[in-house]
């Protein structure tokens, strides 16, 4: 059985997520298990690095590590280039506590840490529970679940590409009667759907904070609410996870539209 030798942990989470920790839980058997992750939650930073200021590299126990003032992208990044740490094999990033669908994958810390590995060529995987309200019991389902297809697919991940996967919400087939006992069989995993990444659309509003200053031309303003859509298309990734699909979209590091170069390149 071919396997990583040496896989890094990481998230936009935080350290103790509890994604983070159920893949910690799940996948040490399967090499060994390394983990550098932020030291409080940086969801939605995207590919932000802190090139300005220190970083602290703070060691929680054995192999696992927390980074103060640090991105998802800081903490792979210093899994790759500080002496301190050794050569990895596999960069897992997850699970996160929501989707990465369509536009998503642009703000996302989560996609930026699998990103930030495909750029130094490292094979890389970035997992989302599309339920925003998952209990940790189906965390360590969705854990198990990435363990066995790590196992059958490994030799197969391209280390320029980027495995965006979007677990789907769970609805118990009636044989089961439960959720406890759907957590309990391995069979129920759904079907695993490779799709194109989809096209989220965005309606944002913002309040004023405060009016105090406004007279000196400054205004306090907060993003209060995001409403979340997409554009329906066939084989999508939204369309997989709507069919409680497990979705899997490769995604390129490079972001040249080659269609539209080949047609100013014909001029």
């Amino acid at each position: 059985m071919d396997l990583p030798k040496r896989i890094l942990l990481c998230n936009d989470d935080g350290f103790d997520a509890t994604g983070i920790l159920s893949l910690e839980r799940a996948l040490s058997s399967l090499g060994e298990l390394w983990v550098i992750a932020p030291e409080q939650e940086r969801s939605g930073c995207s590919h932000a690095m802190n090139f300005r200021d220190t970083l602290g590299l703070i060691k929680v126990r054995e192999r696992a590590y927390k980074v103060r003032d640090g991105y998802p992208a800081d903490c792979v990044n210093l899994g790759f280039c500080y002496q301190a740490f050794p050569d990895f094999n596999l960069v897992v990033s997850g699970i996160n506590h929501g989707p990465n669908l369509g536009d998503d994958v642009h703000y996302s810390g989560t996609v930026a840490v699998a990103r930030q590995a495909a750029i130094h060529n490292i094979r890389n995987i970035a997992i989302s529970a599309v339920d925003l309200l998952i209990s940790a019991k189906k965390m360590e389902r969705i854990a198990e679940w990435l363990k066995s297809w790590i196992i059958e697919n490994y030799k197969r991940l391209d280390s320029r590409i980027v495995y965006n996967i979007n677990y789907p919400e769970e609805i118990p087939e009636s044989s089961y009667k439960s959720e406890e006992k759907l957590l309990e069989s391995s069979s129920a995993y759904p079907p695993v759907i490779f799709s194109h990444q989809g096209h989220r659309k965005y309606k944002d509003s913002y309040s004023e904070v405060s009016q105090d200053n406004k007279q000196a031309g400054l205004e306090l303003l907060r993003l209060d609410n995001t409403i979340l859509g997409h554009i329906e298309e066939e084989q999508s990734d939204f369309e997989a996870v709507h069919n409680h699909n497990i979705s899997i979209t490769p995604l390129s590091t490079s972001s040249t539209a080659k269609n539209e170069l080949a047609k100013w390149q014909k001029l």
